[in-house]
């Protein structure tokens, strides 16, 4: 988000907009689970020709560092959708 300091994922909430819908995310925004996680929108893919996934870049040890993921929609149940800029 080029913000020029590091901003704790706990913070991220007082540099970013809340998103109310899905249908509204452009490439960029973010899904962040307040204190723990943030992933950046890239996309959305249908992974099975019906159910609906979204393409993330994130920061994980499952990969060794920052990468491209794909997850199912309901994974992100508990994340707020937000976007930079007050």
């Amino acid at each position: 988000w080029q913000l020029g300091a590091h901003v704790p994922t706990a913070d991220l909430d007082s540099v970013s907009t809340p998103l109310l819908s899905l249908n509204r995310m452009r490439g960029g925004d973010a899904f962040l689970l307040a204190g723990h996680h943030v992933m950046l929108y890239r996309e959305q893919v249908a992974i099975d020709g019906a159910s609906l996934a979204i393409r993330v870049t994130e920061a994980t040890s499952r990969c060794g560092s920052v990468c491209d993921s794909v997850y199912e929609i309901d994974f992100f149940h508990d994340f707020t959708l937000r976007r930079r800029g007050n």
